[in-house]
């Protein structure tokens, strides 16, 4: 059981950190900013495993975002793990005085502590104004003979999880508009660097607090940079799971869920609180 829980997180998170083309535009109007406070409840084959708490806001002064996850039920007997991420940052907007073509967001400071009974593991980002890494913590520090650093210049070309979560809103509507099926969004949490790909598929209708809703189901998969264990490398050519995200089809493009396959069932995410 506890190797069913380690997994589920960093994969729904990762959904999150986080649509059918054709006439798929016409049903995702303008961006509302992200103003939320969301709560996820997250089960294996029914069995419950644990929630995401997710908050954020945008506005003239900036971005904060953080999540906040914690297993729960039988699981917390083998695997009784809290994790807290925050971000923050500034927004710029396209103008007369920047060559932006779209929305874009810096981030200034990403900060992840991990808890367990018997330890505790943190990972401190910093950035510049300009959103260039300057500062890479983590502790208890990873063992270059094992995972190999990636390079700060490197690191600083992906967004750190929370930040490309936000981004990624914009980036999937606007190529949506465009009838683009494939978003690519690059993210650096601190040791590793990956390409996440995300595809629409088609239009879905979900069942969401006793409501119907219209959703846009993309699937999500990634790709390695840097900053991988050997023995990650191999999990990941033996066959990521099938990941699917499931964003509302409203000014809100919120996360409605998400749904995960595995060989032994599958994992959903469920938003379960909303303000």
């Amino acid at each position: 059981m506890g190797n069913i829980a380690r997994p589920y997180k960093a994969m729904a998170l990762a959904s999150f950190i986080l649509l059918a083309a054709g006439t798929a535009h016409a049903q995702v109007p303008v961006l509302e900013p992200f103003d939320h406070k969301l709560r996820y409840d997250v089960y294996w084959n029914n069995i419950p495993l644990g929630r995401i708490r997710l908050e954020g806001k945008e506005d003239s002064f900036g971005y904060t975002v953080s999540a906040d996850t914690k297993t729960r039920g039988i699981v917390r007997m083998f695997d009784a793990t809290q994790s807290v991420i925050t971000a923050s940052g500034r927004i710029a907007e396209p103008g007369d005085d920047n060559e932006l073509t779209q929305k874009t967001f810096y981030a200034h400071r990403y900060d992840s502590t991990s808890t367990n009974e018997d330890e505790v593991k943190t990972t401190t980002l910093r950035y510049g104004e300009d959103g260039v890494l300057t500062k890479v913590k983590r502790n208890p520090p990873d063992d270059p003979a094992n995972r190999p650093p990636v390079p700060l210049e490197q690191a600083s070309k992906g967004l750190d999880p929370l930040t490309a979560m936000l981004a990624l809103r914009y980036q999937l509507r606007d190529n949506i508009a465009l009838n683009e099926r494939k978003t690519v969004m690059r993210s650096y949490d601190g040791a590793r660097l990956a390409d996440f790909i995300f595809t629409v598929v088609s239009r879905a209708q979900m069942e969401v607090m006793d409501e119907h809703r219209e959703a846009i189901n993309v699937v999500m998969t990634r790709t390695p940079i840097a900053g991988y264990k050997a023995k990650e490398l191999k999990k990941y050519e033996e066959g990521d799971p099938t990941v699917h995200v499931f964003f509302s089809a409203d000014a809100a493009f919120i996360p409605l869920g998400a749904e995960i396959k595995l060989r032994f069932g599958s994992i959903s995410v469920k938003l379960t609180e909303m303000e």
